[in-house]
């Protein structure tokens, strides 16, 4: 993707130099994380609420100011949906990424006792934003694409939080974004999947790679350390890996579709 921006804006490619620009914005955030955990992890809130938001919510001839606005609340409503739904599991993973007697442990202690009206709030302002960007010029596609978030959202509501993460993110939030991707690539606008079938072909030997060691760490894990509980790790790495993400994927949504 990195790739092609800059050859759209007539500017060589140096993989090289990509890469390690990666690596070393994960490195710096790994240091974050270890002196100041609270404030890496308001930062990854904020700019994952915001990456939902830009990743789903396309609003043509509105004003930028709004557009953003409505991502900002859709990405909040949908990440408070998911938390809120586990309170308790939530709650023993923040207690091994920030001091239980933080600002940031404390503040969601105390929404926790609100917990069913953010569900009630989070999913009318979600119901509401799909109704919203369904609506006019889009297509009935599209209309049926997004009662598939509505769909698996409600899933999420009934599994547990790693279960529930790993369905949003691969039956939802994975797909949106390849969408966007053959878009930008292709100049297409399709809900369908056959127009995919080149970026997942292309995407395979990373998917192996990454499923592969997953599935070499939990061996390992519950091999070695079965009663190590690996949600905290896994939740701080995804964090290290989403960042360097977040800023190719907002120069796709920027250029791309905006």
């Amino acid at each position: 993707m990195q790739q092609e921006t800059l050859k759209r804006r007539g500017t060589s490619f140096n993989l090289f130099l990509f890469m390690l620009q990666y690596l070393l914005v994960m490195a710096l955030y790994a240091l974050a994380w270890y002196i100041v955990p609270q404030l890496s992890l308001t930062l990854f809130i904020l700019m994952s609420c915001w990456h939902f938001g830009e990743t789903d919510i396309i609003l043509p001839g509105m004003p930028t100011a709004y557009t953003s606005l409505i991502r900002i609340f859709y990405g909040l409503s949908v990440l408070a949906w998911l938390l809120f739904a586990h309170t308790t599991e939530v709650s023993s993973v923040l207690t091994r990424l920030v001091p239980a007697d933080g600002l940031v442990f404390r503040f969601w202690v105390k929404g926790i006792i609100y917990s069913n009206l953010m569900l009630i709030v989070s999913g009318l302002i979600i119901g509401l934003t799909v109704i919203l960007t369904t609506s006019g010029a889009q297509s009935k596609t599209n209309s049926w694409f997004k009662v598939k978030l509505l769909l698996i959202l409600i899933c999420c509501y009934f599994l547990p939080l790693l279960p529930a993460f790993a369905l949003y993110f691969s039956g939802w939030h994975s797909m949106v974004t390849l969408y966007n991707i053959n878009e930008y690539l292709e100049g297409e606008v399709s809900f369908q999947v056959r127009p995919l079938k080149k970026i997942w072909i292309r995407a395979v030997p990373f998917s192996v790679i990454a499923l592969s060691s997953l599935a070499i760490t939990g061996y390992l894990l519950r091999s070695y350390a079965p009663l190590f509980n690996p949600l905290p790790l896994l939740f701080v790495f995804l964090s290290l890996i989403t960042l360097p993400h977040l800023g190719v994927m907002h120069l796709l949504n920027h250029k791309g579709r905006n």
